[in-house]
């Protein structure tokens, strides 16, 4: 026997409220004429039986209404069924098998044919089992509609007993759960290549609970690099890894990993206790439903190795600049002193010979033959003069005697005065008058770096002034040179191609010291070299 279905909008004939007149389908519902004899008298009183029944027969009305209403929103749909095979269905139940209530009748005998063939046996035995043991708990299968498109539903049916004890009716529901499932496909397909890619990857990888740092899954890449067993490695923390030495304490790690930190190079002890270095990016995921981070790992002991020894080499060739240039300091203090000592003295010797040659020949009554001697006599004292000039101009060249003898100051202004006359750029010096006394090898390599900057301004800035600036400046002292030239282009001033600024550079490094350059406004350059106040070293 079949029954027509359960429509909550709108009641059909054979589900109807005690005490309520029969609709027929698709006709709204009239109003009460008892309650309209009521309300024309106006007397409360005169059927309260009456209102109260049709008053119940409302309220269970709108909440057929409202129960229609919250299945369609939650896509639950309920059905009745009994022994004989009456099957009766609620709207949302027509909803989910994509038929329409006007087409199409329920019943128990043609409910197969709405299931998916591989799934029908299945439900037979819960319904089967719900009758007999009254209660059948959440299961899923499909549904197949009209138009072949199949949909997830997860029911759940109950029985009640009749006076006889026996399960007389049953009660279920459906639930389309057919987004949620493929949303779960979808999850567990990323999951899974999320896997395949964490376990293929040729980088070691690990997973790690944030909270306690032991490992949750570590990949082969992993198990190789580091040589302990799956098992044991699962059974260790992220502090078992490192030696504590080389890692930070637990709250440190917990603190630079905790969202997703990257390219930290921590010193990792692999199962033959050998240290390797390891860069590490790490990154919050979810885990099997808990937070839990990501580690990618990469082996960078040999390039930091190799960055040692690129930083040795050039550690070691700037000791061999350095010792280099203090070499050829001293070679040069020494062929200044020899050229001054020992050339301008037997210049001064020749001189003084030539002088007494010249007194000779000049005396009265000389023959006239003799006269072009002494016009030559004249002219070797004049190139005398003119060697002995030149020498002291190597020898200050070579070594300015001022600087060791004057100090940086005196030095520096000698080297100005000479600069203006063999350039003829107008050249100032200003020395603060509380400059601090200068090591030995700092004014040493600040006058050789102001002379290279000065050489710079004669060869290539066109200007026509150039100021010197000697003051302290915190805790060690400040040289300034500045034009009014040209300037400099940027590309000059980060090249390694331009062995003068290289080579300022270098002996400001060998104190400790800074070289800055930088152009000025309108036009112009100024080079500015702070030196500490302390020794080279050596």
């Amino acid at each position: 026997m079949t029954s027509k279905p359960l429509n909550t909008t709108q009641p059909r004939p054979d589900v109807q409220v005690a005490g309520a007149p029969e609709l027929e389908p698709g006709r709204e519902r009239r109003k009460n004429p008892l309650r309209r004899s009521v309300d024309q008298s106006g007397k409360a009183g005169a059927a309260p039986s009456a209102n109260a029944r049709l008053r119940a027969a409302d309220d269970l009305i709108d909440k057929q209404r409202l129960l229609s209403e919250a299945q369609r929103i939650a896509r639950i749909g309920s059905w009745w069924q009994d022994r004989s095979g009456r099957l009766v269905w609620s709207d949302e139940m027509y909803q989910i098998h994509g038929v329409a209530a006007q087409e199409f009748s329920p019943s128990a005998e043609g409910r197969p044919a709405l299931i998916h063939p591989d799934d029908r046996t299945a439900v037979r035995e819960k319904v089967a089992a719900a009758f007999d043991g009254g209660v059948v708990a959440d299961f899923e299968f499909r549904v197949v509609r009209p138009d072949g498109a199949e949909r997830w539903v997860v029911a759940r049916t109950e029985g009640a007993a009749n006076p006889a004890g026996e399960i007389g009716h049953l009660t279920g529901t459906y639930q389309d759960i057919t987004e949620q499932r493929q949303a779960k496909a979808a999850v567990y397909e990323a999951a899974a290549r999320y896997r395949q890619l964490f376990d293929a990857n040729p980088y070691p990888m690990w997973i790690y609970d944030p909270a306690t740092l032991r490992f949750l899954a570590v990949n082969d890449a992993a198990v190789g690099k580091y040589g302990y067993p799956r098992d044991e490695f699962l059974g260790m923390t992220m502090n078992d890894l490192s030696p504590p030495e080389s890692l930070p304490s637990l709250v440190d790690v917990k603190r630079e990993l905790g969202a997703g930190h990257s390219g930290d190079s921590w010193q990792h002890r692999i199962r033959d206790g050998r240290l390797i270095d390891m860069e590490i990016i790490a990154q919050t995921i979810d885990f099997e439903g808990r937070p839990a981070r990501v580690v990618l790992a990469h082996d960078v002991t040999e390039r930091r190795r190799a960055a040692q020894d690129v930083l040795a080499s050039r550690e070691a060739l700037r000791a061999l600049v350095q010792r280099q240039q203090s070499a050829q300091e001293e070679e040069r203090a020494r062929m200044s002193r020899h050229v001054h000592d020992e050339l301008g003295q037997l210049l001064t010797s020749l001189k003084m010979e030539l002088y007494l040659v010249e007194r000779k020949i000049s005396a009265p009554g000389l023959p006239l033959g003799l006269h072009a001697l002494l016009d030559h006599s004249v002219a070797a004292c004049a190139l005398v003069d003119e060697a002995i000039t030149t020498v002291q101009k190597l020898a200050a060249e070579l070594r300015p005697g001022a600087l060791d003898h004057l100090g940086l100051p005196a030095a520096l202004a000698q080297r100005a005065r000479q600069f203006q006359q063999s350039s003829g750029v107008a050249c100032t010096l200003e020395v603060a008058d509380s400059l601090p006394e200068l090591p030995p090898s700092v004014a040493n390599e600040l006058f050789y770096i102001c002379q290279e900057a000065l050489t710079n301004v004669a060869r290539h800035a066109q200007a026509t002034q150039v100021r010197l600036r000697l003051h302290g400046q915190m805790g060690g002292v400040r040289l300034e040179v500045e034009d009014n030239g040209v300037g400099i282009a940027a590309r000059a001033m980060a090249s390694h191609d331009s062995l003068g600024l290289l080579g300022m550079r270098e002996r400001a490094l060998h104190c400790r010291g800074t070289v800055q350059l930088a152009n000025i406004a309108p036009h112009g350059t100024l080079v500015v070299v702070d030196m500490p106040l302390r020794e080279a070293d050596t």
